[in-house]
């Protein structure tokens, strides 16, 4: 007579390889009568993590990027894409532009590619990681600041003091372009 018992929610505090070893103990929790494999492909959980960080500040007419760092154990065959939503859609569901996919082998910096602005406002990306199936197995947070590319019309006024958008003079360069220089591979 076959049943089925799920282990308790674990949460892993480190990203990785995670290997399930189960164990049938007596009723006295005194002597294990039959103990699992470790190592069984089956038995085994892949922890990742992806964040991203978006261009800002940036002119209408310019591109904008968005840069994922994926660490921990990457499921063989995954891939990433990016997608983009304007200001308009704070809800993200309406995509104005969706990157195409590209390979995801290892732990990495993974750029997006550029999309050419063509109005002011702010730009939402979310970051999907697709398993071998094409399946979203992770996927970021519409809306969250480093995940939104600020991108300035023409009219758009700067504060003196901090030289950040506001209401000072219109002729201040922007202030936070997120450095670019991170290696990308991909």
């Amino acid at each position: 007579d076959k049943k089925e018992y799920n282990s308790e929610k674990v949460e892993p505090r480190d990203v990785g390889i995670h290997r399930w070893v189960e164990e049938l103990v007596s009723d006295d929790d005194r002597t294990v009568l039959t103990r699992g494999e470790c190592g069984k492909k089956e038995e085994n959980s892949h922890i990742w993590n992806v964040s991203t960080t978006a261009l800002t500040d940036v002119e209408v007419g310019d591109k904008i990027y968005d840069t994922a760092k994926v660490s921990g154990s990457i499921p063989s065959g995954s891939k990433l894409r990016f997608k983009l939503y304007n200001s308009e859609d704070s809800n993200c569901q309406n995509v104005i532009w969706t990157s195409d996919t590209q390979s995801v082998p290892e732990a990495g910096y993974y750029k997006s590619e550029a999309y050419k602005t063509s109005e002011g406002g702010e730009y939402y990306w979310v970051e999907q990681l697709l398993n071998k199936d094409g399946d979203v197995i992770a996927q970021g947070v519409c809306g969250i600041e480093r995940e939104t590319s600020s991108v300035l019309s023409s009219d758009t006024t700067y504060d003196e003091k901090t030289n950040t958008p506001g209401s000072g003079y219109p002729d201040a360069p922007p202030s936070s372009v997120v450095d670019s220089s991170i290696p990308v591979t991909g």
